[in-house]
């Protein structure tokens, strides 16, 4: 049986040590800065613009780091800038961590709770099919505060209204696959997550998918598409059924 996934919670960049292109989410696009959480060797701050969420990792010391030094993710330890971590949020994550281990798949980061003084969260992290991708489970049905667990509120940050920039949500999520790679991607993601084959053009080739220029193929998945299953507070918060497009 598939995971249920309720909707993603953030986007993880990972940088590596003295790279401050996060900053750019900042000043092009209008991110809001919303908390933050500092070690002497790694800083992480989440960014916000409406229901779309980015958690920048940044390293602030050379030296190798250690997963332990990172919450609600692992470390990539990226040579260049890498996204390579999309959290989800379900209801029951040591239900479903049980249930996607006996499925192949990786534990990365056991059932963990964490706690302050508005609430609890519980996370763990599962690794995927698809090169460096991992996935974050998050359980925040017991959370009131303003991000996670561990993190200290951004006071002051400056408002994005009247920009003329509108982006309210995570559309999509591309996957750059090797030739080839993109079925096994494909049947990883339907029997883990339970995402859902859909054809993009009347055209495409189900086998194959659609052949984009420099002999690009592209398939797409929608993120939530489970039959039967309603997404809780997506017309509220904003959520479009997003899809997870495979180029390879």
């Amino acid at each position: 049986m598939a995971a249920s996934l309720s909707r993603p919670c953030f986007i993880s960049l990972h940088l590596p040590y003295r790279q401050g292109w996060g900053q750019h989410l900042a000043s092009t696009f209008r991110f809001q800065p919303v908390a933050v959480r500092e070690t002497p060797r790694v800083r992480q701050v989440a960014l916000q613009r409406e229901s779309a969420i980015f958690l920048v990792n940044e390293r602030l010391a050379p030296a190798s780091t250690s997963s332990r030094d990172f919450l609600y993710d692992i470390d990539p330890q990226p040579t260049l800038g890498t996204a390579s971590n999309i959290c989800f949020e379900v209801d029951d994550v040591p239900e479903l961590c049980k249930r996607l281990q006996s499925q192949g798949c990786s534990l990365l980061v056991p059932p963990t709770e964490l706690r302050d003084d508005a609430g609890s969260v519980t996370y763990g992290v599962v690794s995927s099919v698809v090169g460096n991708i991992s996935h974050t489970l998050l359980d925040r049905s017991c959370y009131r505060g303003l991000f996670l667990p561990g993190f200290q509120p951004i006071q002051g940050a400056p408002s994005a209204t009247g920009d003329g920039i509108k982006i309210s949500h995570f559309d999509h999520i591309t996957y750059v696959c090797p030739r080839g790679g993109a079925r096994a991607a494909l049947d990883w993601y339907q029997r883990c997550f339970g995402f859902h084959r859909f054809l993009l053009n009347p055209r495409e080739r189900p086998a194959e998918g659609t052949r984009l220029q420099a002999g690009l193929c592209r398939v797409s998945l929608p993120e939530w598409h489970q039959p039967g299953r309603h997404v809780p507070g997506a017309a509220r918060r904003g959520w479009d059924p997003a899809r997870r497009s495979l180029h390879h």
